[in-house]
């Protein structure tokens, strides 16, 4: 089987506190876009990853098929991984991935419930169970808290250039409060299917602080303003930066302009025909 692992972006992200045991609080809007990886998954008796870049030892695709074993006791699997996600770019490559064998697992498998299913996605990652579901949600908590929202068509140019960001080195440094985003005007936008007005509302937290990490983000922000874009911002951790613009044509006549940068994207929000291919 194949699958579709979708990229997120953040229209809104906000750091709203900081829990006794570290994990910070998060409340923003997220959208699956169709910038995908592709995971190719079969039964096994053994676990087996391949992939067309390096992963890390204990990489998120690891961790979802042993977490799916733990819990039922299931057989092995056979995972191929085709990453186009840029990494340390704040579009949820690793969690998509992630999501995307939890639900091969299940389509081998068919042991967990939808609840069950949805925590052993939050056990593999924060971002996880928001892969999984796919779509457009408020999300809050540390990941848990799912709100679905209108999943409209909206048109993305997505650049990244310069030094990726680590999350774990980005969260480690903040001192909150931290500025915060007007949440509730941005869900009432969507609501509204109101591009422009959601354009407006766009904005993350993190942003000030991976600007001193990496300042091509700021830069590469100004740029899809003055290139017509309704609204841009960092996404997740950075350091990828999005462009919510009129349509796709505009888009692209922005995109040709960021031939200097290593990673230019033109997308839009996803169908939900994009998650499974079989």
């Amino acid at each position: 089987m194949q699958f579709a692992a979708l990229a997120k972006v953040n229209l809104t992200l906000d750091v709203v506190g900081k829990r006794l045991d570290g994990y910070h609080l998060l409340e923003g809007i997220y959208h699956a876009v169709n910038l995908y990886d592709t995971i190719q998954i079969e039964k096994s008796v053994e676990v087996s990853v391949e992939s067309s870049i390096a992963l890390p030892e204990n990489n998120s695709v690891i961790r979802a098929v042993n977490e799916y074993k733990k819990r039922t006791g299931c057989g092995g699997a056979a995972v191929k991984v085709t990453k186009r996600i840029p990494s340390e770019a704040g579009l949820g490559g690793a969690s998509a991935d992630a999501a995307a064998v939890l639900r091969g697992m299940h389509r081998l498998y068919g042991i967990l419930s939808h609840s069950e299913l949805f925590d052993a996605a939050l056990s593999v990652g924060a971002d996880v169970p928001f892969c999984l579901a796919g779509g457009t949600a408020l999300v809050g908590g540390i990941g848990e808290i799912l709100t679905p929202l209108p999943h409209n068509r909206y048109h993305f140019l997505i650049v990244m250039d310069g030094p990726g960001i680590s999350t774990k080195e980005l969260f480690s440094k903040l001192v909150l409060p931290l500025r915060h985003p007007d949440n509730g005007a941005a869900v009432q936008s969507i609501r509204e299917n109101d591009a422009t007005a959601l354009g407006k509302r766009m904005f993350n937290s993190l942003e000030a602080p991976a600007i001193l990490i990496n300042p091509k983000i700021l830069e590469i922000k100004q740029r899809m303003l003055a290139r017509g874009a309704l609204g841009s911002s960092m996404t997740g951790s950075g350091s990828a930066v999005i462009g919510l613009f009129e349509d796709r044509k505009k888009a692209q006549a922005a995109a040709e302009t960021f031939h200097d940068c290593a990673f230019v994207s033109v997308t839009e929000s996803s169908y939900p025909t994009d998650v499974i291919y079989i």
